[in-house]
């Protein structure tokens, strides 16, 4: 017996049970949580996982803030981003996004991932 698994559909009915949940919680906080996403350097493929997330994000009824930092960047500089986004208290999800460039000398452990 052949089953036909339809992804699409699955994910499109698991987003409806999503954005249900999350109206009732905006209900109760008085706010939409937010996810931040943090990206170094300009890698194409992340930058479309981000404006994926993004309109995911946006289509249950999640915040979305994208920060971007060159690959030159100093590595304290995207600390201080996550914990001023780990202070604000609509920030439900801090995301750095995956790889870091080399280039960046950021390593995951200084970032705690």
């Amino acid at each position: 017996m052949t089953v036909v698994f339809n992804g699409k559909k699955l994910a499109a009915e698991k987003e409806k049970i999503l954005q249900r949940r999350l109206e009732a919680l905006v209900g109760k906080l008085g706010f939409a949580p937010k996810l931040v996403a943090i990206l170094v350097g300009d890698n194409p493929a992340s930058q479309i996982y981000l404006r994926l997330k993004g309109e995911a994000a946006q289509r249950v009824g999640i915040g979305f803030e994208k920060k971007e930092f060159p690959e030159n960047v100093d590595p304290q500089e995207v600390i201080l981003e996550i914990e001023r986004a780990n202070r604000d208290d609509r920030v439900w999800g801090i995301m750095v996004q995956l790889p870091l460039p080399k280039e960046s000398g950021i390593r995951n452990q200084e970032l705690g991932i």
